[in-house]
């Protein structure tokens, strides 16, 4: 374009030369003749850039339709992009949900294992137990009649030095009695002379006092009640050494019951404690496929609602799946049937507290 104007610029100096040198009727004709070719110059000027312009134009609407074009090329392949990351996800998933479902499997079986392990483990303690008991009773038992034998011993002693005692009270007495019995009746036989010189002592000092001290029966009478009392103190006292002897062993046996549950219960929490992390993300995923609490009551708990079920339906439901899942019930079963009720339990929960907040907004 610049340099078709150039051109026309060196033409039309061209003829404003010559017509200054030719004549004047010449320079009028030749001017009119210029004005023309300069109208003519200058409409093909316009022309040449009303054709420039629109080629301008077509240029710009074609790189616009260019760029559309691309647009919708990058829009498409962006859309082919998400399909593709949908499909590698929902593929992830699924691999994902394969790898959770096998996972589980091995834990439960794992657990099955475990829980084999700790029934046999727990049998042969249990039977270890047993035998210790069966042993320490052994033991008491042979320590009892140790004692009561040596109770028996003793007593059997006690009783034949009293019966000696007493069979040499007996004698003493019965030869005191024959001696007073001699003396009485050698009495009358003594000599004269000698009877005046004890018959004052006799009679300052009381006859019967002496016989009543050495009497056969007051020895009797003494040693009858004496018998009894010696005994049967004795025979308490036994009775309380072995009756104490119980009491220890009962007390210590007790303290071996409370050691043995502290430590059963110590090595449930403990296998409950490392249960957990592992029960908790199974549960979790488990409550996740359900698109509505009311849809998880129906189909995991298999509770019959209505169709469109009320907020007060809705608690009394929950409630009664709490109370399937309360700990009090699984007591007698497994400890990773009593992790995955209290996991679910808590779960449970927590999906029923995020209901009421939707449901309240």
């Amino acid at each position: 374009m610049a340099r078709r104007l150039r051109e026309s610029k060196a033409k039309v100096a061209g003829l404003k030369k010559t017509v200054e040198e030719e004549n004047p009727w010449k320079k009028a004709h030749d001017e009119q003749k210029r004005q023309a070719e300069w109208e003519s110059l200058r409409r093909q000027t316009a022309e040449a850039c009303q054709r420039e312009a629109e080629s301008r134009l077509k240029a710009q609407q074609q790189q616009d339709e260019l760029a559309r074009r691309d647009r919708e090329a990058s829009e498409l392949r962006a859309k082919l992009q998400a399909e593709a990351t949908r499909a590698e996800a929902a593929e992830a998933q699924v691999r994902e949900m394969q790898q959770a479902r096998a996972a589980r499997e091995q834990q439960q079986r794992a657990a099955h294992e475990q829980q084999a392990r700790a029934a046999h483990e727990q049998q042969q303690r249990a039977a270890q137990e047993q035998q210790q008991r069966a042993a320490h009773e052994q033991q008491q038992r042979a320590a009892h009649e140790q004692q009561k034998r040596v109770a028996q011993e003793q007593q059997k002693r006690v009783a034949q030095e009293q019966q000696k005692r007493v069979a040499q009270e007996q004698q003493a007495a019965q030869e005191q009695a024959a001696q007073e019995e001699a003396a009485k009746a050698a009495g009358p036989r003594r000599s004269p002379r000698r009877s005046p010189r004890r018959t004052p002592r006799k009679t300052t000092k009381p006859t019967p006092s002496k016989p009543a001290r050495v009497t056969p029966s007051k020895p009797a009478t003494r040693s009858t009640p004496s018998k009894a009392p010696k005994a049967t103190p004795k025979k308490t006292k036994i009775d309380a050494v072995q009756t104490q002897a119980d009491r220890e062993a009962a007390r210590r046996q007790a303290a071996i019951e409370r050691q043995q549950a502290a430590e059963a219960q110590e090595r449930d929490d403990n296998a409950r404690a490392a249960l957990r992390p592992k029960v908790a993300p199974v549960v979790k995923a488990r409550l996740q496929r359900y698109h509505s609490f009311v849809h998880l009551l129906q189909e995991e708990f298999n509770v019959r609602l209505k169709t469109s079920p009320s907020d007060a339906d809705i608690h009394k439901a929950h409630v009664r799946c709490l109370a399937k899942l309360h700990p009090d019930k699984y007591r007698q079963s497994s400890i990773q049937e009593q992790v995955e009720a209290e996991e679910m339990y808590k779960a449970l929960g927590n999906v029923y507290d995020m209901h009421k907040a939707r449901r309240r907004w």
